[in-house]
């Protein structure tokens, strides 16, 4: 009799810690997540649903986009607790009590500067004095297009005749000769290259490597320090940055999976975005795979606090924004 009753209780216990560990650790969690209109994460995203990749990490994500601006408008008025926006952006969100925190890094500086085929422009040396179409001075580009010229000793507000407006303005600039350079990123650049008209004059984060020897993280995942308070928020952090780096590292893997046919979802966002052609297909497996982080870990934590410190140095964040925001992933 006793011996049953001990039974009894151990069926009891084993029951209760494997509904206690599916709980905690394989139950699927709900997130929305917000990402720019025209960025390489919208093929990100396309690519996490068609392979299940949210669900092999117990998320069930909801994806949504709009305009840089709408985003950081929804995350600054806390619209959304977790979402994605520039690290210089989060930081000067703090001095106005926005108590936000850098995650994962996900997107490098995804930005090209693009010059018409036969100019006579080599180099970025040789965009001084030129007019160059730039995002609006307000944005995340224009704040990390500007960091980059800095680290390269050149004042783009002094040495650089900009033109500001939209990454479209800046194509119907540039394809109308009436800019001599500007600001393109890829997907959408993947048009100008392939039609011949246009060649990359170099990669922005190109540039920032040759001179500060790290990435330059354009796009981090941030998150309220409130929110984070909560164990299962923090699970659905760790879960979303391992989710969009499994993505990032399957693109890399397999560049295939950036245009395959299979995936109708994103066929029609290729269709949308005038990216269906053959030759610029390839040029998306080429390209895709450059633009996003495959991993968190000290090289980008320290990358992220390489961009605050400069920025701060070179006046594009007041001195006092704080660079102590950032999360490790050790520490999620």
């Amino acid at each position: 009799m006793r011996r049953n009753l001990l039974i009894v209780v151990l069926v009891l216990v084993v029951a209760a810690f494997g509904y206690w560990y599916r709980e905690n650790n394989l139950k699927t969690l709900d997130v929305t997540y917000f990402y720019a209109n025209g960025a390489v994460d919208g093929i990100q995203s396309l690519v996490i649903k068609k392979y299940g990749l949210d669900t092999k990490n117990h998320l069930n994500i909801t994806f949504k986009h709009g305009s840089p601006g709408e985003l950081e408008r929804q995350l600054l008025a806390r619209e959304a607790d977790i979402a994605q926006t520039s690290p210089m952006i989060a930081s000067k969100a703090n001095l106005d009590g926005k108590a936000l925190r850098l995650l994962s890094p996900q997107i490098h500086m995804s930005y090209n500067i693009l010059v018409p085929a036969a100019s006579p422009i080599k180099t970025l040396a040789d965009l001084k004095g030129k007019k160059v179409a730039v995002a609006p001075k307000v944005t995340a580009a224009y704040t990390a297009f500007a960091l980059v010229l800095r680290s390269a000793d050149i004042n783009p507000e002094i040495d650089l005749n900009l033109i500001f407006g939209s990454i479209p303005d800046a194509v119907k600039h540039l394809q109308n000769g009436e800019v001599e350079a500007a600001t393109v990123s890829y997907p959408l650049a993947a048009t100008l290259v392939e039609s011949g008209k246009f060649r990359v004059l170099t990669r922005l984060e190109d540039e920032w490597i040759a001179n500060e020897g790290v990435s330059l993280p354009f796009v981090v995942m941030v998150a309220y320090a409130d929110w984070l308070e909560d164990p299962i928020n923090r699970k659905i952090a760790k879960r979303l940055a391992a989710t969009l780096h499994d993505a990032a590292t399957l693109i890399a893997e397999r560049p295939d999976v950036v245009t395959e046919e299979s995936n109708t979802e994103l066929n029609d966002y290729l269709t949308q975005n005038n990216l269906s052609k053959d030759t610029v297909k390839a040029i998306l497996r080429e390209k895709t795979a450059k633009d996003l982080y495959t991993s968190w870990g000290n090289d980008e934590v320290s990358a992220i606090e390489r961009v605050i410190k400069r920025a701060k140095e070179y006046g594009l964040l007041p001195p006092n924004a704080p660079e102590d925001i950032i999360i490790k992933p050790s520490d999620l």
